[in-house]
């Protein structure tokens, strides 16, 4: 789970795909510096999954 982490976020990905993960499944809390949009891009390139965990107002 992460949010706000798009400065790391090609880096800790790429760390992980060099060890062995062959599929990463990320779950983001309300962010907002870009990290969602790259996820979706790495997902639209098959590396992996994303989902948004947002949390309701309230």
């Amino acid at each position: 789970m992460m949010k706000d982490e798009a400065p790391f976020l090609l880096e800790w990905y790429a760390h992980h795909l060099a060890v062995g993960f062959t599929k990463i499944l990320v779950y983001t809390n309300d962010c907002s510096d870009g990290t969602d949009d790259m996820l979706i891009r790495l997902e639209e390139l098959g590396l992996g999954y994303h989902r948004r965990n947002d949390i309701p107002e309230g």
